[in-house]
């Protein structure tokens, strides 16, 4: 791959370090004449500047899900609320209730947010039982997390480039093809930019082309490609078109495909390899497989036209 995790170390390294991306042996080439002034700017130009890391750039990494990740977080809420704003103890508990039921809201769940008890956060269903954050599945763990993280600083991201990396993390892809539009809406209610690194289909597919930049490794240097035709495209396409993937099937399956293909090409329709290995396709992936109804489209034409000889 193109080692998108350590891409996003590296920056948030030398926006940390104040130092350009070169300085750590990384290399950026870009396809597009207009992605020059990016690379001028963003990542060579880093060098000439003198940044405070904090001011800058957010880096939710992945695997952010435990209990702990986001109990720290709440608690420095609450006592940045009461050091910094003079809130009472009440007063930052309803406000962070607030915000995480917001969060809450945007996925659409059936559960909302009910207090923090002995150090553990607790939710409440439609039929008000309660449990706590360890209870959830490991998606809407990581999920919640984030979004709260990013609901709790929302009055300090104006201007700032939040960066996240695989968001699709444990998430089913039903969700996964509706996380883009949750972290759109953090971007245009706080005046931010996210950058996510991702290998879901599903997210990539629900991204705008223009907005989508590829990453390949070609003899040492990261080359960032755009994709004028991705968005809104089937999940085959994305894997097979978008993301290099040679096939969307199991190898082998694969390979006795193209195998097939070969017997029918060299041998013809009425072959006995063709027909056994037809057969047996046939009860592995069914009669309404695409790649196998070609094939059997091919024979058909070729046996219609070895009878009009």
């Amino acid at each position: 791959g193109s080692g998108k995790t350590s891409i996003m170390d590296l920056i948030e390294k030398a926006f940390k370090d104040s130092k350009s991306l070169n300085e750590y042996g990384l290399e950026f080439e870009f396809e597009d004449e207009h992605e020059k002034f990016f690379k001028a700017s963003y990542l060579e130009g880093w060098q000439y500047f003198s940044l405070n890391y904090t001011n800058h750039i957010i880096y939710i990494k992945a695997g952010i899900d435990s209990s702990d990740d986001i109990i720290l977080a709440t608690n420095k809420y609450i006592q940045d609320k009461i050091d910094n704003e003079d809130y009472r103890l009440s007063e930052a508990n309803e406000s962070l209730k607030k915000i995480i039921d917001e969060a809450l809201n945007s996925l659409d769940v059936s559960f909302y947010f009910n207090g923090i008890k002995n150090g553990k956060l607790y939710f409440e269903n439609n039929e008000s039982a309660l449990f706590d954050f360890d209870a959830l599945s490991t998606g809407e763990r990581t999920l919640i997390t984030k979004l709260v993280m990013l609901h709790l600083q929302s009055n300090n991201l104006d201007g700032k480039i939040i960066m996240i990396d695989e968001p699709e993390t444990s998430l089913h892809p039903s969700w996964q093809t509706r996380i883009l539009k949750l972290y759109k809406n953090v971007t245009e209610t706080c005046n931010c930019q996210i950058i996510i690194a991702t290998h879901s289909p599903h997210i990539i597919s629900s991204t705008p082309s223009e907005c989508l930049r590829l990453l390949k490794d070609e003899d040492g240097k990261i080359v960032c490609y755009s994709s004028d035709y991705s968005y809104g495209q089937d999940f085959s396409n994305i894997l097979l078109g978008v993301m290099g993937v040679e096939s969307t099937r199991d190898p082998y399956i694969q390979s006795k495909i193209r195998e097939l293909a070969y017997l029918l090409h060299e041998y013809g329709p009425n072959d006995s390899r063709f027909i056994e290995l037809s057969n047996d396709l046939t009860s592995k992936l069914g009669e309404f497989d695409s790649d196998l109804n070609l094939i059997r489209l091919q024979a058909g034409i070729e046996n219609k036209d070895g009878n009009n000889k």
